[in-house]
């Protein structure tokens, strides 16, 4: 069994290793790699599974100005050298057109801890990785009906919990994200 998000995801081509887990804080070189991710995972036989590179990123409040301004603004800020070149020996920072403006939609959710994010391909409804669901506050049970299915027929289980957000098992490869 494997994580939704992890690093040692099997059964890539020629049966490589594939990952969709990041450790790296929101920006826009975190966002461009989890786009590079999405576009890149593949099935065994070399066929690339997924082409758009995110529809949703889903945030905590804490990283929701980030997340607009990665994909919101006009213009991003970029650092440079004395040469002008983009480079991590900072001198200088310059405005440059903002490339990924308008390219997903941000989410944000309370409830997901502070500084975690995930980028989502949305774009299939029947194989989106993370069911989001805004319902009545707080978690409430729901005694199920003994009739209702084989498992409260058990009587293992007799009580359903209805909560305002899930992520549940799906295709991992419409997902990146950095989780707790």
């Amino acid at each position: 069994d494997v994580a939704l998000f992890s690093d040692s995801h099997p059964f890539g081509p020629a049966g490589s290793i594939q990952d969709n887990l990041t450790t790296d804080t929101l920006d826009g070189i975190s966002y461009s790699a989890a786009k590079a991710a999405l576009r890149g995972y593949q099935k065994e036989n070399g066929e690339y599974v997924n082409q758009s590179g995110g529809t949703q990123r889903f945030v905590p409040e804490d990283l929701e100005q980030t997340a607009l301004e990665i994909t919101g603004a006009e213009n991003r800020p970029v650092a440079v050298d004395n040469t002008g070149a983009e480079s991590g020996t900072r001198v200088a920072v310059a405005a440059i057109q903002n490339v990924y403006r308008g390219d997903s939609t941000v989410v944000v959710v309370p409830r997901m801890p502070a500084g975690t994010w995930a980028l989502v391909n949305g774009s299939n409804p029947s194989e989106r990785p993370i069911a989001y669901r805004v319902g009545p506050g707080g978690a409430r049970a729901i005694p199920i009906s003994t009739t209702a299915t084989e498992v409260a027929k058990s009587d293992m289980y007799q009580w359903l919990i209805q909560m305002d957000i899930a992520a549940g098992p799906a295709h991992w490869m419409r997902a990146y994200a950095k989780p707790v």
